[in-house]
């Protein structure tokens, strides 16, 4: 825990760091004992210039479901404001992120997403793993208390849907699979299996009609998200099949895909409107305009796009 944090580098790791002798030390903070060994490092590496990355609003929202959570609160925001002041360079995973830590913090940063290697993503074939005649639809990630009920409602509208004469096939990769194996037992077309690892999950995805993305609606998950980005969404926009989007209408996610055509958006949690939009999966030409849309967006996130934006912003970042 953080009250017992210890150091969490040996000797040998940080004397060939300080051989190496680096322009950047780029810290990705989560916790108050990330922020301790940042601050560790950056005293042995004197000369380096502090580059943060944050991508979830943790420290504001972790501190939450602790003992003495004011006090934890107080403590992370000491600390925090402290490397930022030490810090040549910030960045952050959206926009909506930027926006808001430069009112709280009153420090720029500059949002970088997950990058996508778009064109090994089109390369790939679409070998359907279900007969053409089937919906199948992935979600790929864990089952926590941000995505348990919204998958749970996925299979309640999807059993539904079957015992109405449609044909539906959900399936569940997650590396918590183990922790619900009876999860899914009353939802006979809904299948929970083991993570996949994340090279293979590009042909995976290519065998399935569409995906679905989903955060919770709960007050602690609406704000624990409220400004994330699922690290994954570039890559579900270029898969080059359609994403249902289940998750509150506020948070960045909802935000950013807003005005961009390229999900079917359910921002309620209603197993109504839930299943208009499983629905909606049946009509091949919306589906192809929504992709369409989404891979146009997923240009954005390009890999070679990302890297050299990435690369010119740690140069400003060392010579500023």
């Amino acid at each position: 825990s953080d009250i017992r944090h210890g150091w969490n580098f040996s000797s040998e790791q940080m004397d060939q760091a300080i051989n190496f002798n680096p322009d950047i030390v780029f810290c990705c903070l989560g916790s108050y004992g990330a922020m301790m060994d940042c601050g560790r490092v950056m005293e042995l590496l004197p000369n380096a210039k502090l580059v943060l990355y944050i991508v979830d609003d943790w420290v504001n929202t972790k501190s939450s479901k602790r003992y003495f959570k004011r006090y934890w609160h107080k403590k992370n925001n000491f600390m925090f404001k402290h490397l930022l002041d030490k810090s040549s360079g910030l960045l952050s995973i959206c926009p909506f992120m930027s926006e808001s830590y430069l009112k709280q913090y009153g420090k720029a940063f500059y949002p970088f997403h997950n990058p996508v290697d778009l064109k090994y993503w089109k390369s790939l074939p679409s070998n359907l793993k279900y007969s053409d005649d089937t919906i199948s639809i992935l979600f790929t990630g864990k089952i926590n208390d941000d995505t348990k009920d919204c998958l749970l409602d996925a299979c309640k509208v999807i059993e539904q849907l079957n015992e109405e004469g449609h044909k539906f096939i959900f399936d569940v990769y997650s590396p918590n699979a183990k922790l619900h194996p009876g999860l899914f037992n009353q939802y006979p077309s809904c299948h929970l299996f083991a993570s996949i690892p994340h090279d293979d999950i590009p042909a995976v995805t290519k065998g399935y009609s569409a995906m679905f993305l989903a955060l919770g609606f709960s007050k602690e998950s609406r704000k624990y998200v409220r400004l994330s980005m699922p690290t994954k969404l570039s890559e579900y926009l270029a898969a080059g099949i359609p994403t249902v989007l289940y998750c509150p209408e506020e948070i960045a996610l909802s935000r950013y895909l807003k005005d961009k055509d390229c999900v079917f958006p359910c921002y309620e949690r209603s197993n109504r409107m839930l299943r208009d939009c499983f629905m909606s999966l049946e009509n091949k030409e919306v589906c192809s305009q929504k992709v369409s849309n989404a891979l146009k967006l997923a240009e954005d996130h390009d890999m070679p796009v990302v890297r050299e934006r990435f690369e010119q912003q740690m140069m400003k970042f060392i010579y500023a």
